[in-house]
């Protein structure tokens, strides 16, 4: 340490004596900088550094220090301090060693400096400054470098200009002066100071001391970019990320992200990886994004974006524990969405262990989110409270968070308080205020609100008036939303108490019949079901087909499921696997989703000589299990129907008046 610190001065005294003009490194030439360490052994900047320019001796130790290369960084920038480069001995602190008498030559040396110094020497002013500034073998006080920087920066010494303008911007040693700052460093920036390029970009971009102006700042930005200052780097590809003062351009704000990340620029690597993750201005790479989020792991947001990865299996080996590892991690940093996020794994993983405050682990997160204003945290912690959810029934503390939700306009928060007026609960029990709440919901297009709110009228139906036509109405909205409730609902209320035996045309189902025939597609679906399940009238799978078509063709999602699934059971028609093949993927085309699971187990074969094939292939067994043929004779081999029937549950999935609040288990999508 000694013998660095007797090395600092003597080089320091030096500089004070000695006024040589280095000439100025090509920008070009910096720019190799930013690449491979191979690269740079055979360009211009190995040439240049060896011929004794000591900004590319200290661009190649900066380089090789960023490599981890501490011995070859040291090596390059003893050369450059050499020759006065005071960045390169501020470097060079990692280097110190000790020696013996450090007290005395250290005193002398300091005292030829100051000598020089206090004559006018701007540089020996400088360096005076800048020792104060990092109180190396002086003591340290910014008043006291402002000082002699200021005495240099008169002189027009441009890194004393820089460094006066910084304290300025800092408020260190001087009372802050935005105003004070913009003037120096605009002195130094037009000397073509690096630092002072970006600092006064920096005040371009925030408009303080001087007028905002991003253009202006791009314009300093690229400038010390190109002389390798990784944060103007990085600020520069964040103006060409969002188009702020220069043309939007992925392509060059991947360029820029990616030198700054190369110089372990942290913010960097983390879009780096977000842009190679949305293959913006790059060709997409999970394994590239996975790379960069790890080398930027300690931000929240490589941390949330790594556990989505995970967790979906993109570029690394999927695994759920991995995810929530990094979830938890950045949930631990306050970002509320993976917050959110490690509360539903936790909950669809049934994890109700207790870790924090004595609370389970899934409620104390929830908690975190909620409290930072995630509207899904603020919903599930209230559907906890109102089910008992990992936590004990609270419905004062159910009905705190769903009016949370409702001062926000939620559609959710609605629909929440009008299941605790319906049913009473952490309030007085009124159908009015619940109808009011389902009313709000329902008109959002919460098809839960629909159906509750249908059948809300339709229990009030015999004490008021009109109910009955607005419990149809409202059951008709849910029923267009593919709701198979409300949809049988809607039948018993339209059919009412039919003797099943009976074919008398009653008025109800002439009603619906004439509904049917002037083209309402939901009487149609409804007559047809009718006719399917023959619960109310005669079952009869030829009127069903007519009518579940007369639907279908109206576009009517359901009616065209139905309808594919009596092509393929041969119910009131031939069978037709082709046909069930069309109108399933009609139905999946218009949302309904049931029909995914026929879909894909529904798989057509060609065959020259299907028998022999048939041989082959398959057991007597499983020819008779698997193998069917349609009308014209066309062969299909169906994959285990049966589960997509369990799935399907046609007499209908959920038998109940009231729908129970369910905890949303969708996660947020990755940050961006």
């Amino acid at each position: 340490m000694r013998r660095f610190i007797l090395f600092l001065f003597f080089i320091c005294f030096s500089i004070a004596c000695k006024h040589e003009k280095v000439e100025e490194v090509d920008k070009k030439v910096l720019e190799l900088a930013n690449k491979k360490v191979l690269e740079l052994a055979n360009k211009k900047v190995l040439e240049l550094a060896n011929k004794g320019d000591m900004e590319a001796q200290y661009v190649l130790g900066s380089y090789y220090y960023d490599q981890g290369e501490v011995e070859s960084a040291v090596s390059w920038w003893k050369k450059s301090a050499n020759q006065g480069n005071i960045k390169a001995l501020c470097k060079l602190r990692i280097d110190l060693e000790k020696q013996e008498n450090y007290e005395l030559e250290l005193a002398h040396k300091l005292k030829e400096i100051i000598n020089q110094a206090e004559k006018g020497n701007a540089e020996a002013q400088f360096n005076i400054g800048y020792l104060h500034l990092e109180g190396e073998g002086i003591e340290q006080s910014y008043s006291k470098a402002a000082y002699w920087f200021k005495k240099s920066a008169e002189q027009k010494n441009a890194e004393a200009q820089y460094y006066l303008g910084y304290l300025y911007l800092e408020g260190k040693g001087l009372k802050q002066s935005y105003s004070d700052a913009a003037y120096w460093l605009k002195k130094a920036a037009d000397q073509e100071n690096t630092e002072a390029q970006y600092y006064l970009g920096y005040l371009y971009l925030n408009g303080r001391g001087v007028e905002h102006s991003n253009s202006k700042a791009a314009h300093l930005f690229k400038k010390a970019a190109e002389k390798l200052n990784k944060e103007a780097q990085y600020n520069l590809a964040l103006l060409y990320l969002k188009g702020d003062g220069i043309e939007q351009s992925y392509e060059k704000a991947a360029y820029w992200f990616e030198k700054a990340a190369i110089r372990k620029k942290e913010e960097a690597q983390y879009y780096l990886g977000y842009l190679y993750l949305k293959g913006k201005g790059v060709e997409q790479s999970y394994e590239k994004a996975v790379h960069w989020f790890n080398e930027s792991k300690w931000d929240f947001r490589s941390q949330y974006n790594l556990a989505f990865l995970y967790l979906k299996g993109k570029g690394v080996e999927q695994s759920e524990s991995d995810a929530i590892y990094w979830f938890r991690l950045s949930a631990e940093r306050g970002n509320v969405q993976a917050q959110y996020n490690l509360a539903l794994l936790l909950y669809k993983r049934g994890n109700f262990d207790y870790k924090y405050k004595e609370q389970p682990e899934i409620m104390y997160w929830l908690e975190k989110a909620a409290k930072q204003g995630n509207t899904k945290a603020q919903y599930a912690l209230g559907v906890c409270y109102y089910e008992g959810e990992g936590v004990k029934i609270s419905n004062t503390r159910a009905i705190y968070w769903f009016r949370k939700l409702a001062e926000k306009r939620d559609v959710q928060g609605y629909f929440g308080l009008g299941m605790c007026y319906y049913e009473g609960k952490g309030t007085e029990q009124s159908y009015e205020k619940a109808i009011y709440w389902f009313e709000r919901a329902a008109e959002q297009g919460n098809i839960e609100a629909q159906y509750t709110l249908g059948i809300c009228y339709y229990e009030s139906a015999e004490s008021k008036e009109n109910m009955k036509e607005r419990a149809t109405y409202w059951l008709e909205k849910a029923c267009e939303n593919f709701n198979d409730e409300a949809c049988q609902k809607l039948n018993d209320i339209t059919i009412g108490h039919k003797n099943r035996e009976s074919e008398v045309e009653t008025p109800e189902i002439r009603d619906l019949l004439q509904k049917a025939n002037k083209g309402n597609s939901i009487a149609q679906c409804n007559l047809a079901t009718l006719y399917y399940e023959g619960e109310k009238i005669e079952q009869s799978y030829s009127k069903a087909f007519y009518w579940y078509k007369k639907a279908a063709q109206q576009g009517y999602a359901k009616a065209q499921f139905y309808l594919g699934l009596q092509y393929e059971r041969a119910e009131g028609i031939n069978c037709s696997f082709s046909d069930a093949i069309y109108w399933y993927k009609k139905a999946l085309g218009n949302g309904y989703s049931d029909a995914q699971c026929f879909l894909d187990n529904l798989c057509f074969i060609k065959m020259k000589d299907q028998k022999e094939v048939i041989k082959k292939i398959m057991t007597k067994e499983e020819s008779k299990r698997y193998l069917k043929e349609d009308d014209v004779n066309q062969l299909f081999i169906l994959i285990d129907t049966e589960k997509c029937m369990e799935q399907l549950n046609l007499k209908y999935r959920i038998k109940r008046n009231k729908e129970k609040l369910k905890i949303p288990i969708d996660l947020i999508d990755e940050t961006e």
